[in-house]
């Protein structure tokens, strides 16, 4: 389905529902819940998947939590991409607001070994041959020099130049053959010059998760406990993080695919790599956690009276970057405006969010105080083509509904 067709049926969608002056959640169940409810069940049958959780902010106030299918409120499911965001960007961003780290440094500085310049198909030719695996795209040796110049902010940014082709069977055999896996990805040759091209690749967060693991390293934490310390646990997100062999198919998880037990994640390399040690998927959460989240990115870094990070960074974060084309626009974490995530915000105008590969999507504007989540295991029974678009009309559906409304619900400042 074309954006055009999708922005009319959710034009046609939205349209049905009146503007009405809403106090409570009993008014907002009544007028919107029909509609969502409508959606997801379009949703469900197309996509053929089981689980969906949706929430709306309109002015700062949370008017709709609803979860469908076989989701409850403990329901916790795989984030994909939007790892990214609530994981490792979450993270290095506190690093930074703790003065352990800089936004302009070096990578090599904090990683040697990220100088390297190997092309994978050299260090397993046998394996290439075997599965029949090639990169369609050599190295460019004059351009491994160039290495040394990524910084912090051109990985957050996806602007690094560097590439994402370590296919899961590689990573197999580097653990059968003692090799680190996350070495392969360090090592890797640059597609472009750092800082002149807009490439969105996971290769990027696996890196930047590893710079950080290594800054928390020095000051005595390991990754996943320092997340849950200076971001989850203030947030009260007690229901996310990285989770261990021992925890799989547990009943709260949310399962991503009907042949897997619930708690793996969908993301081959996260896989492969471990979740806590990949950087771009791997995380487990759940509606509760992400509306926290998202109420401390709408207030600048604070919830409540816990501050996470200091004003002047959260809008850095999400402030669009000068001398930097629409289509690429990127914050430390967030999409801004590229095409990646317009499905996420669906026609509300300006602000934040992320989207990720299960079906999973968050958007923050905070202009207009409003924020729309919706979560789904999109990849339960297939991950074609029509379950991308199944699952980018209900997006822009609840993101409709939120732009219709939000000057009818007074604010709650």
């Amino acid at each position: 389905m074309n954006q055009l067709l999708r922005l009319v049926v959710c034009v046609l969608l939205t349209s049905a529902v009146p503007n009405v002056q809403a106090d409570t959640s009993d008014e907002w169940e009544a007028t919107y819940s029909p509609t969502i409810s409508q959606a997801v069940q379009n949703y469900f049958r197309t996509s053929r998947s089981t689980a969906a959780s949706v929430a709306m902010m309109v002015n700062g106030k949370w008017v709709i939590q609803k979860n469908y299918g076989v989701a409850t409120p403990k329901s916790m499911y795989d984030l994909a991409s939007l790892t990214k965001t609530v994981g490792t960007a979450a993270g290095v961003l506190k690093i930074i607001d703790l003065g352990w780290g800089r936004i302009d440094e070096k990578v090599i500085d904090v990683l040697p070994e990220f100088a390297k310049c190997t092309w994978v198909q050299d260090r397993f030719p046998d394996l290439i041959k075997v599965h029949g695996w090639k990169d369609p795209l050599p190295p460019n040796p004059a351009l491994c020099d160039k290495k040394k110049e990524i910084t912090v902010e051109l990985l957050m940014r996806h602007r690094s130049g560097l590439r994402d082709k370590v296919p899961p069977e590689v990573i197999k055999t580097a653990r059968e053959r003692d090799i680190d896996p996350i070495d392969l990805f360090l090592e890797l040759p640059l597609m472009y010059e750092p800082g002149t091209e807009f490439f969105y690749a996971d290769i990027q967060y696996i890196v930047l998760r590893k710079w950080a693991e290594r800054k928390v390293k020095a000051h005595g934490y390991a990754w996943a406990d320092f997340l849950r310390k200076e971001v989850y646990s203030p947030l009260q997100m007690k229901s996310t993080g990285y989770f261990s062999e021992h925890t799989i198919g547990g009943a709260n998880f949310i399962p991503t695919q009907y042949n897997f037990p619930a708690g793996i994640v969908e993301d081959p390399i996260a896989r492969g790599l471990g979740s806590a040690s990949a950087g771009h998927a791997g995380l487990y959460s759940t509606l509760g956690d992400l509306q926290k989240f998202a109420e401390m990115w709408m207030d600048k870094g604070t919830l409540d009276d816990k501050t996470i990070y200091s004003a002047p960074l959260a809008e850095f974060a999400t402030a669009y970057p000068t001398g930097i084309p629409l289509k690429e626009g990127r914050g430390l974490g967030w999409d801004l405006t590229s095409p990646i995530s317009e499905s996420a915000h669906g026609p509300i105008q300006g602000g934040f969010g992320h989207t990720g590969y299960t079906g999973t999507s968050i958007w923050i504007q905070p202009e207009d105080k409003i924020a729309v989540i919706v979560l789904t295991n999109r990849t339960y029974r297939s991950e074609g083509k029509i379950t991308i678009e199944a699952v980018n009309q209900l997006r822009e559906t609840v993101a409709g509904l939120v732009w219709k409304a939000k000057p009818t619900v007074p604010t709650t400042k």
